[in-house]
């Protein structure tokens, strides 16, 4: 009879809500508190594409609504990454946002993307030096962390949510026996590739297949869409690159999903929902921008970014289209809590449900209270019994949430984000023990050779090593991709450390893969934890430990000194020099001759880059270059000059000689340097045909696209390849046989071992098989008459060194062209 009762009171109150006027707008009820005005605050916005792209309303709504009460000016600077020029594309956004930083002093910087955080991250101090930066949709999670652990940067890390949308997808799908995941090469492809891969083995019941959509044209993807069988899940992102190179977005990519393929489709945005997409899990971009934008106004409003910790990622959202859910027959009792429907259809009952709910209510208030006064109190204890079970799923689900959220997928050990979180809260307690980061010195080798497969294989084996260490008083986490954390509570590292000396032998032991057996080299950073010293600085101090093992060999276990962080110190000072070099034209080029080996007449130059009014040494400052993403600037630079070089001694009406320029592999994702080169050389009208690359032994071997590429169209051009520094790299004789090269330069390494008494005998069988080859052999260090003598019996063709000359600069070059020919002093 209560009961009854409730459901009259609550259907008269539901009918009062219809009549009385309850969609007020909600600012007339509620008191507004006015925002501190910020006005004559500056923040410039980076936004990763253009315009145009899917995301960019919803960000800049949400950003309009956090920065216009306090008055803050922003203004919004595109990188247009979705743009295929990708080279000139940037090169008019640096010198746009040069413009405007000039113009403008900002006191901060909003990122929003991958490609936007990307360009901060490797153009920091160029650009960015002291300027709060926070960042947010950023999928490469790694990247971010990185990036976040600068002292002026904090941001969010973008889930990827592609794991959430395959369980949805499951349970929408019970009899699918397939899986495909449609992705391409970019970093968020490559990411939702690895996250399926990390639980694929885990749910032996699908067949996974991964679809690169760069291995197709538009057409050629409609058919595999169109031929994919039943009871398979598909994945996409929302955005993917095809055979040509052009990006399609969400907007034509949706329609042709639902034009085309024969199965549901769903993807990690909302945006192709309602177009073509069945369903999808995803961040609310508007949330993530609005979170963003309120860390900025935190940050102008006096507080210390220094102090702030990542932004935790947005919660997952879900959406789905009616009538594709209709179309493919799958049941939406079974999609997630709290799902949006799209295309949801209504009739007369749904338009008028107002009205007749509360009627429903009232009239079946007074049928339970006619009817069912006896049966009532019974009823409610079935329906108490049936929440408090309700409940104590929901707390299991709960629970099984939150163990997963808190641990790696693929070692079930504690989370990096866990981790974190336990360093934080228990720093206190943490001082005196010791931190210890673990990095496999050569993992990326592994997944080359075995697949990634086997390299999952490998982490799981060395957790499950780890594992045994596990004990009151000691942490484990995975805390990257072949990176592992321990912390030892009460414990003081020191040099002959032995408890962490046992835990690198266990790591280092050989490993099964297959047929083969691997002995894995690991570097062990470790740092204490003090006073001072808190546990994330401590991972910090542990990091520059492992750098330092990998700088000197790897395989070793490294204790933080002071004295690294000098190291680091100085690399800070090198990066300077390097980048002011870089900035103002500092570079010049010396040339080294090279002879045959005969009588000693030219052949050419090996060009050579210096830093003006500097000391620092190409093996110091080159590698930093690669390191820092700086290499190709330089090697443009240093191809100009070169080629400046050639075009002056032909002007001054000297024979031509051959001059070789050295090329990185860090350069092959310089995608306009062929170009580059063919304008430069045009320009100072020099023949392609005089010109060597000198390439390294690893590029050669890489035998990727875009290094054959390279060589072909250095071959078109008629330009030479030199192979660089044999003897130094993998030095297999069995690959000389296809190494796209003409002449193959012995290092200084082996003639100083080899060519001695007792030992030639190495060479002459190393140059008759080049020969054999149908290459030439040019040594490089050549520095004694006894070492030229022996070349030249063995029939070396060619030679480098100081027994000839040193480097020399370009006006020397011209009295060696026209002498002909070198008289060793």
């Amino acid at each position: 009879m209560v009961f009854g009762g409730i459901l009259i009171l609550v259907g008269v109150v539901f009918l009062m809500s219809q009549i009385v006027d309850f969609h007020k707008p909600l600012e007339d009820f509620t008191t507004t508190t006015s925002q501190p005005s910020l006005s004559g605050k500056h923040v410039l916005w980076i936004y990763s594409y253009d315009s145009t792209y899917g995301s960019y309303d919803n960000m800049k709504t949400a950003i309009d609504e956090v920065f216009d009460p306090s008055e803050v000016s922003y203004q919004t600077i595109f990188l247009n990454s979705n743009h295929t020029d990708k080279a000139e594309t940037q090169r008019v956004f640096e010198d746009q946002l040069s413009l405007m930083m000039q113009e403008t002093k900002y006191d901060a910087i909003l990122l929003s993307d991958d490609a936007a955080t990307t360009f901060a991250n490797t153009h920091y101090d160029e650009y960015f030096q002291d300027i709060p930066i926070v960042f947010f949709d950023m999928s490469n999670r790694l990247a971010g962390q990185r990036f976040g652990s600068r002292p002026m940067v904090t941001g969010q890390v973008e889930p990827n949510y592609v794991i959430e949308n395959m369980q949805m997808a499951m349970k929408l799908e019970p009899d699918a026996d397939a899986l495909i995941l449609i992705h391409d090469d970019s970093v968020p492809g490559l990411g939702y590739m690895n996250a399926i891969k990390l639980v694929a083995p885990s749910v032996p019941s699908l067949r996974f297949t991964y679809c690169d959509s760069e291995s197709y044209s538009l057409d050629e993807f409609k058919k595999m869409l169109s031929s994919i069988p039943e009871n398979t899940i598909v994945l996409t992102m929302s955005t993917l690159r095809f055979k040509d190179g052009i990006f399609y977005y969400v907007d034509k990519l949706a329609p042709v999903f639902g034009e085309y393929a024969t199965v549901p489709v769903f993807q990690t945005s909302s945006l192709g929902v309602g177009y073509g997409i069945t369903a999808g899990c995803y961040q609310s971009m508007k949330d993530a921008a609005q979170t963003a934008a309120d860390v900025i106004i935190r940050i102008l409003s006096g507080s210390d970014i220094q102090h702030m910790p990542m932004l935790d990622p947005q919660p997952p959202k879900f959406v789905a289209d009616v009538n594709y859910l209709d179309k493919f027959q799958l049941d939406t009792s079974k999609l997630p809590e709290g799902t949006l429907l799209i295309n949801q259809k209504t009739n007369f009952f749904y338009e008028r449900k107002g009205i007749l709910i509360p009627m429903a209510f009232i009239f079946a208030g007074f049928a339970v209270i006619m009817i069912a006064m006896s049966r009532q109190l019974g009823e409610l204890r079935r329906n108490q019994a049936s929440l408090q079970e309700s409940k104590d799923s929901l707390q299991k689900s709960k629970d099984s949430l939150q163990y997963e959220m808190n641990h790696d997928h693929l070692t079930g050990l504690t989370s990096r984000q866990e981790a974190m979180r336990y360093f934080r809260e228990n720093a206190d307690s943490l001082i005196g023990s010791t931190m210890v980061l673990i990095d496999h010195d050569s993992f990326k080798e592994i997944n080359e050779t075995y697949g990634h497969d086997e390299g999952d294989h490998v982490i799981k084996e060395q957790a499950k090593r780890l594992k045994k260490f596990q004990r009151d008083g000691i942490y484990i986490a995975r805390y990257g991709g072949d990176e592992f954390l321990v912390n030892i509570r009460n414990h003081a590292a020191s040099p002959l450390d032995e408890d962490i000396y046992n835990l690198h032998h266990e790591l280092t032991q050989q490993i099964r893969i297959g047929m083969d057996n691997i002995i894995p080299s690991v570097s062990l950073g470790m740092a204490n934890v003090t006073a001072e010293v808190n546990p994330e600085n401590a991972i910090l101090d542990a990091d520059l430990a492992v750098s330092k093992s990998k700088r000197t060999g790897g395989d070793q276990v490294v204790l933080f000194t002071p004295d690294l962080r000098k190291e680091n110190e100085e690399e800070e000072r090198m990066r300077t020099i390097l980048l002011n070099a870089i900035k103002t034209n500092g570079f010049y080029m010396l040339f080294q001759p090279q002879v045959a080996t005969t009588d000693g007449t030219l052949v050419g130059f090996e060009a050579l880059v210096r830093i003006k009014d500097n000391v620092l040494s190409p093996g110091v400052f080159i590698p930093l270059a690669e390191k820092y993403g700086w290499i190709q600037k330089i090697a443009r630079i240093t191809t100009e000059l070169t080629i400046k070089q050639m075009s002056r001694a032909a002007k001054a009406g000297l024979p031509p000689v051959h001059f070789s320029i050295n090329y990185s592999s860090g350069q092959l994702s310089d995608i306009g340097y062929i170009t580059f080169l063919k304008k430069t050389l045009k320009k100072y009208h020099v023949p392609a045909s005089q010109l060597n690359i000198e390439l390294t032994e690893s590029m050669v071997m890489e035998k990727s696209r875009d290094a054959d590429d390279l060589f072909e169209a250095l071959h078109e051009l008629g330009i030479g390849l030199h192979l660089d520094d044999f003897g130094t790299g993998y030095s297999s004789l069995s690959y000389l046989s296809y190494m796209p090269v003409d002449v193959i330069k012995l290092d200084k390494t082996l003639v100083d071992a080899f060519l001695v008494d007792g030992k030639d005998r190495f060479f002459v069988d190393l140059i008759q098989l080049i020969h054999g080859l149908g290459k030439k052999v040019l040594a490089e260090g050549v520095e004694t008459k006894d070492q030229c003598d022996r070349l030249r019996r063995f029939g070396c063709d060619y030679i480098q060194g100081y027994y000839f000359s040193k480097p020399v600069p370009g006006d020397k070059v011209f009295e060696i062209i026209a002498a002909g020919k070198i008289v060793p002093a």
